[in-house]
């Protein structure tokens, strides 16, 4: 049986194992553990460092080692979840479900919805590389919201395949998308790199969002970092699957577009209610980033609940759907659930 909150504006419940904190002192802590009949967490490599590829380097031209090299690389920080059109059509069947293609820009966004036209929306965002299908396996969880889903510009079904490596233009094209299903106010889900953009999204629209909740999100420009590949990659598009290249474009200026981001928040006076949930072994996006939503968020009274999963990586769409079901109902109905046996101070 959970504890079930029901909260006020200014009220914060945190369910996270002791993590280190950069600056001010700790919150209340409550353990969080990982679903245990849930499929374990996919293991990727913490360090990035390259790996061994032998006597290929003296055999071929720099340009086609280093490619291979980082191909090498981003297969082991990336596992391929790409669904098929039979997983799709057996998730979506006896579904309500509305395809749309919607012009934003130079843009052809594929777009769809599922469930109640009328009920209350959850825009999901997917990171980067990804498509919208990341999230197949949380439909069969929910059926009370109108779950609206698409490709975001530069992936999947959206043409072009042309980057958009801006913050900014990401959240409108969100909003083009959000404004062609409904016209309430959205839950916005945000997956890594779509975390971001669901925070921009509340910036820049407030009047559109009714809450964000950030998924394993990576927003702390402190932590965000290029790597020796990323400089590369764009040099070697001709050789390097397109998706990773498009990720590579905005990887690149991330950094400097979430110092932009950061003045914002801190210009913000009100902000709509928070939710955060990560995973203790996210072996891409570092769970400290969750210290950073507490530092930004916090003060400003609408971090509604923070989780923090013990032993879970990176892939919580994919490896613990039901747990993030479950929280997406949460942010719905406004309340901050955790096991009475994990509400211990630590």
């Amino acid at each position: 049986m959970e504890r079930e909150n029901h909260l006020e504006p200014g009220s914060v419940l945190i369910s996270v194992p002791p993590l280190r904190r950069r600056a001010t002192g700790a919150p209340l802590i409550i353990g969080a553990k990982r679903t245990p009949t849930l499929s374990a967490s996919l293991a990727t490599p913490a360090s990035l460092a390259a790996p061994a590829i032998p006597n290929l380097r003296a055999k071929l031209p720099i340009q086609v080692f280093s490619a291979l090299l980082i191909l090498a690389i981003l297969n082991g920080c990336t596992i391929d979840f790409k669904r098929s059109s039979e997983q799709i059509e057996a998730t979506l069947k006896d579904r309500t479900v509305r395809y749309k293609t919607i012009h934003f820009q130079d843009y052809a966004i594929d777009a769809l919805s599922v469930g109640p036209a009328d009920s209350q929306p959850v825009l999901f965002i997917h990171g980067s590389p990804g498509t919208w299908d990341n999230y197949l396996e949380v439909i069969p969880h929910l059926s009370e919201p109108l779950m609206i889903f698409y490709d975001r510009p530069g992936f999947g079904k959206t043409t072009p395949a042309v980057s958009l490596p801006d913050l900014k233009a990401q959240s409108e094209a969100a909003l083009a998308v959000l404004d062609q299903f409904s016209s309430q106010k959205a839950l916005v889900v945000g997956h890594s790199y779509g975390g971001p953009i669901a925070l921009q999204i509340a910036l820049d629209y407030p009047e559109r969002t009714a809450a964000v909740l950030l998924l394993a999100a990576s927003v702390d420009p402190e932590l965000e970092e290029l790597r020796w590949y990323n400089h590369l990659t764009s040099a070697l598009a001709f050789i390097i699957p397109g998706e990773l290249v498009r990720s590579n474009d905005e990887m690149i200026p991330l950094k400097k577009q979430l110092v932009d981001q950061r003045r914002s928040l801190q210009e913000k006076q009100s902000f709509p209610p928070v939710y955060v949930m990560h995973g203790t072994d996210d072996s891409l996006v570092p769970v400290e980033n969750v210290n950073y939503v507490y530092d930004q968020i916090s003060p400003k009274a609408n971090l509604r609940c923070l989780k923090v999963i013990e032993s879970e990586d990176h892939f919580i769409p994919w490896t613990n759907p039901e747990l993030l079901s479950d929280f997406i109902r949460q942010a719905l109905q406004g309340r901050c659930s955790v096991s009475p046996a994990d509400s211990r101070p630590r």
